[in-house]
């Protein structure tokens, strides 16, 4: 079971992104900032990534600096409400880059594609 770890300070944001997640196979775990973040990442080592910019403690950009310190390489996807934020992050290793309010069926998209994750082939009947 691949292992996402959800980080942003908006309680509601982690909460319907988890429940997405979990419902769709996935372990999830969710951090409040940056530091809580890298709290978990030692405790879970995530396959993979989200995480908004603005928050407080530790915002985004500086939680994916602490991440790299720590020779962590798996994917990260950036998140935000503010567009010139996310456009500023072309300047980091950054592999997506979403802005909110969130597509769901985008953001699984991607998150099956930095992951390699099958998607199942639909079965056309020939009538």
């Amino acid at each position: 079971m691949k292992r996402i770890l959800v980080v942003d300070d908006d309680f509601s944001t982690t909460e319907s992104i988890g429940s997405f997640l979990s419902e769709s196979g996935y372990e999830v775990k969710t951090a409040a900032n940056g530091i809580e973040a890298l709290e978990v990442v030692k405790e879970m080592d995530p396959d993979l990534i989200i995480t908004d910019i603005r928050m407080p403690k530790m915002n985004g950009f500086e939680l994916f600096f602490a991440l790299r310190s720590m020779n962590y390489k798996k994917p990260i996807i950036f998140i935000s409400s503010y567009d010139n934020i996310v456009k500023k992050g072309k300047d980091f290793d950054v592999f997506v880059q979403l802005e909110k309010p969130i597509n769901i069926f985008e953001l699984s998209y991607h998150i099956k594609k930095l992951l390699r994750v099958t998607i199942p082939m639909m079965e056309f009947s020939q009538n």
